[in-house]
């Protein structure tokens, strides 16, 4: 309770739009197709791109407790609530227990409790000044402790100039918040495609030069200089190489388990790993992305018992597993159309922009958001009607509970006279005259899908796209009401449905 109070009112009025980590909405894909992105925007007006990839050390055990309060103060934040905080982070004992012997108790003095609701948020609030004051000509991606800041410019000097104060004001933020950083871990690299001779960058972290490396791992994908992707996929596949080892013990045709369960194992140990950011790294080139087709056919293989010599497309077809290629485009789409209903995020502006700069220019490497557009031309048309998803205006200490009545399913619909069932109708209909009655209905034919909503003998009906389920005509009728509801300023409300499964019991 305490935590989703919390949330709701630091979220996203104080929390840096920087921040993916801990927070509903938000993942690390977010922050990989911002950086890629902007790599790409660099790659493409030939200039170089510095990136510093920070590693806090210890950054859930070393983090300043007074530090969150110190902030929650400065966000205006009095009365139980800091209490509640300082009482949770305050007192905090812990043991070790080897071979059955407990040690004794100790003092936890730093740090967040970890395994609490609450640890999350606080540790987002406790590092969320330590992007502060960085300013616009340089960018930064924050998922939890992972930091990355990045600039680009037309020259070397340039780009250390603008970088080198960053990062000592990163610095000057982590010793003020209680933060510190690994001078050995924390690495830079130089993104840049141009073939003519320069040097690499010299940026400084307390006087020691940060080592300028050809590749780093960033959020579990690995980025290349030249972001070709090459060490990333040929890393991808060591680990799904490994992974299929347990395939080929459970294939045997004697012992073995069936083709759905290894099909299943496939899916959880390989295709999952495959599948992390395969929209991000889908810019590589078609040459290095058929080497992961490798490593799927042979896993159908392996699951279906087929022959060596079996075509592709008939494993696909008789596993029901989609190409990668195509599952790449679904997964792309997926993302975008999730980022549409967000238009508040920052990754909007990027993903729904001009794209006319890449299309004149055939032969770059295109970002994300422009290979989407590729795949899907009228992708923008048709995400116009998607209904964005906002923060609720209600809090969730003032949420009431919406009662569902489900009296009229002890009748059988084909076996009860239809009078009957009428007449309790009304029955029900009679004790809540102060309420707003809105009918709600919705079909969907091979001629297409809709649905309608009728208030006070007033009908409205919408045409929904034909790709539409029955989902989302239950979204709709929802939102009508609800739109309708503000628009008359009325709120106690009887909303019929037709099933029980569309009240989400």
């Amino acid at each position: 309770m305490i935590n989703q109070r919390l949330i709701h009112l630091i979220d996203p009025q104080f929390i840096t739009e920087a921040q993916a980590g801990f927070r509903r909405g938000y993942s690390t894909i977010d922050q990989l197709v911002y950086l890629e992105n902007y790599l790409q925007e660099g790659y493409k007006n030939r200039h170089h791109t510095v990136g510093v990839f920070f590693d806090i050390e210890k950054a859930f055990d070393m983090t300043w407790r007074g530090g969150i309060l110190l902030q929650l103060e400065k966000w205006g934040f009095k009365g139980s609530l800091p209490k509640v905080i300082s009482s949770f982070l305050s007192n905090r004992t812990f043991r070790v227990k080897i071979n059955g012997s407990l040690s004794q108790a100790y003092v936890l003095e730093n740090g967040i409790p970890q395994g609490s609701t609450l640890s999350c948020t606080l540790f987002n609030i406790a590092i969320n000044s330590l992007v502060n004051n960085i300013g616009t000509d340089v960018k930064c991606c924050l998922y939890v402790d992972d930091l990355c800041i990045f600039g680009s410019g037309k020259t070397i000097g340039q780009i250390s100039r603008k970088m080198q104060p960053i990062v000592n004001q990163v610095l000057e933020n982590a010793e003020e918040t209680g933060f510190t950083f690994s001078i050995t871990k924390t690495k830079c690299v130089h993104f840049c495609r141009l073939r003519t001779a320069h040097y690499d960058p010299l940026l400084f972290i307390n006087q020691t030069p940060i080592p300028c490396v050809d590749y780093v791992r960033f959020l579990g994908v690995t980025l290349d200089s030249k972001l070709t992707w090459e060490k990333h996929i040929s890393d991808l596949i060591l680990k799904c190489d490994r992974a299929l080892n347990l395939v080929k013990c459970l294939c045997s045709t004697k012992w073995g388990a069936n083709v759905a369960t290894l099909i299943k194992i496939y899916k959880s140990l390989v295709l999952s790993k495959i599948d992390y950011g395969c929209f991000v790294y889908g810019s590589a080139r078609s040459s290095r992305l058929l080497q992961l087709n490798k490593i799927q056919n042979r896993a159908l293989r392996l699951c279906l018992g087929a022959f060596p010599t079996s075509p592709s497309t008939s494993l696909h077809i008789e596993a029901n597993v989609m190409p990668l290629q195509y599952r790449r485009e679904k997964l792309l789409n997926n993302y975008v159309c999730n980022r549409a209903s967000h238009d508040s995020h920052r990754n909007y502006k990027i993903l729904f922009k001009n794209v006319t700069a890449y299309t004149d220019r055939p032969t770059i490497t295109c970002p994300l958001s422009v290979r989407a557009q590729e795949i899907h031309p009228d992708l923008l048309t048709e995400i116009c009607n998607i209904i964005p998803h906002n923060k609720p205006e209600i809090p969730p200490w003032r949420n009431f509970p919406i009662n569902v009545d489900t009296s009229l399913l002890q009748y059988d619909k084909y076996g009860t006279n239809p009078k009957l069932i009428l007449a309790h109708f009304n029955n029900i209909i009679s004790g809540m005259r102060h309420h707003n009655i809105i009918y709600t209905d919705g079909s969907k034919t091979e001629d297409g899908v809709g649905c309608a909503i009728v208030v006070q003998g007033e009908h409205y009906n919408w045409r929904l796209p034909d790709l539409n389920c029955d989902n989302d005509m239950i979204t709709q009728w929802y939102h009508s009401s609800i739109v309708y509801l503000e628009n008359q300023g009325k709120h106690i409300t009887l909303l019929w449905v037709r099933s029980l499964e569309h009240t989400g019991w």
